[in-house]
């Protein structure tokens, strides 16, 4: 729905630092800088769909670490323009003139960095990602983070290690009232049973879109998007798919 946005930058990242141990060094480095948790950059498998919300949440606690390692792989010009994200971070952490000197050392450092093609083409893709398409992929970021608990709450059921077969139908009841919730006008899901669920028209049953769940953070957001109108019709595929598929 979203052209895999998020997914081919988490791809591309942990690729990035999967087998070199430098940059791991630097971006550690960064994290210390900052008093951030550092962490290798978790993997994003795709048979196991729902991996994509740990790594979102790891991304959105890594996001000013990776802005920062990054800024590194730009362009002289592109530095120039986006030197003020830089600054907006150091103030947000309250940088000293010394912490802001080591972080300055360690662009230098990874701006010399020998690179085969794959890597600068990689390189390439996620500094598009975190710069010039930073405002999508941050909200989407946001998005995602907000809703996809409700599914990894109705996976972790059936990891338990005790048998809950018998809770299988009122668990998915459940989910997919959640679910629908988030953007089913209320009354179409007041009182309803598991078989009147299945009756339901999820094109005719469609909240206003400025009603649509985002998550507060994604709401905010959005409000300053000068794509609003996009975005939102993409959370509407996305919804409506997910709806038809839980109903079926």
């Amino acid at each position: 729905m979203f052209e895999k946005h998020l997914e081919g930058l988490f791809v591309d990242i942990h690729t990035d630092f999967k087998w070199s141990s430098d940059l791991k060094q630097a971006l550690s480095d960064l994290c210390i800088i900052l008093g951030i948790k550092y962490t290798m950059p978790e993997r994003y498998c795709s048979t196991r769909w729902l991996s994509i919300y740990d790594v979102t949440v790891d991304t959105l606690r890594l996001q000013d670490a990776f802005t920062l390692f990054y800024y590194s792989f730009l362009t002289a010009l592109d530095r120039t323009t986006y030197q003020a994200v830089c600054v907006a971070i150091y103030h947000k952490y309250g940088l000293s003139a010394e912490s802001r000197q080591a972080v300055r050392n360690i662009h230098t450092t990874l701006g010399q960095k020998k690179m085969t093609q794959d890597g600068r083409d990689r390189k390439g893709r996620i500094t598009r990602a975190l710069f010039i398409e930073s405002k999508y992929t941050v909200l989407l970021l946001h998005f995602y983070a907000s809703v996809l608990p409700l599914l990894k709450k109705y996976i972790l059921l059936f990891q338990r290690q005790e048998p809950l077969i018998h809770q299988l139908y009122d668990e998915q009841v459940k989910l997919t009232k959640e679910i629908l919730g988030c953007f089913i006008k209320p009354e179409h899901l007041a009182r309803v049973s598991g078989r009147g669920l299945k009756a339901i028209d999820i094109e005719e049953c469609l909240m206003n879109k400025k009603d649509f769940f985002l998550g507060r953070k994604a709401e905010e957001m959005l409000a300053s998007y000068s794509e609003k109108t996009h975005f939102i019709a993409k959370v509407k595929e996305a919804y409506v798919v997910l709806g038809q598929y839980l109903l079926k």
